[in-house]
């Protein structure tokens, strides 16, 4: 009795097409290690000026006080890369390193996309997470409406 093995090859044809659209505008970087990147985050339309916005979060290379900040790049049809507002922990914790900020949505029905900012604050190693809502319009205020403990 003899076996037969059929191996059938089956070729298939892709076709790659690219998007002449999808091109590198630039880059941005942390300076150094202690002033590194931590996060970046989509925020939504938070300006509502029909473009979406993002934010960076990066370490200050400081150990006490403002060690880490955020900063808001608003989206535009011709996007530069230089922040148009940047967040300071609003408080006054020894200890305070903003790392991540939210998209929420209009939580607060004004038509802007709204966000949160958090991170680790406290004081003497005992650190503790809050969480600062900020409301998204015109104008970006820096200073949170509300915190979370």
């Amino acid at each position: 009795m003899k076996k037969m093995i059929v191996i059938w090859f089956v070729f298939i044809s892709i076709q790659l097409l690219a998007q002449d659209s999808l091109y590198l505008i630039g880059t941005i970087t942390g300076e150094s290690y202690d002033k590194r990147i931590t996060n970046i985050s989509r925020v939504g339309d938070v300006n509502g000026d029909g473009y979406d916005d993002f934010m960076i979060a990066s370490r200050t290379g400081l150990t006490r006080k403002d060690q880490g900040v955020v900063q808001l790049y608003l989206g535009s049809s011709t996007l530069d890369l230089t922040p148009d507002l940047t967040f300071h922990y609003p408080c006054c914790d020894t200890l305070n390193n903003l790392l991540n900020a939210n998209e929420l949505g209009d939580v607060n029905g004004d038509g802007y996309d709204d966000f949160t900012l958090s991170g680790k604050f406290g004081d003497f190693g005992f650190s503790k997470g809050k969480v600062f809502l900020y409301y998204g319009g015109e104008a970006i205020d820096t200073v949170p409406v509300g915190r979370i403990l």
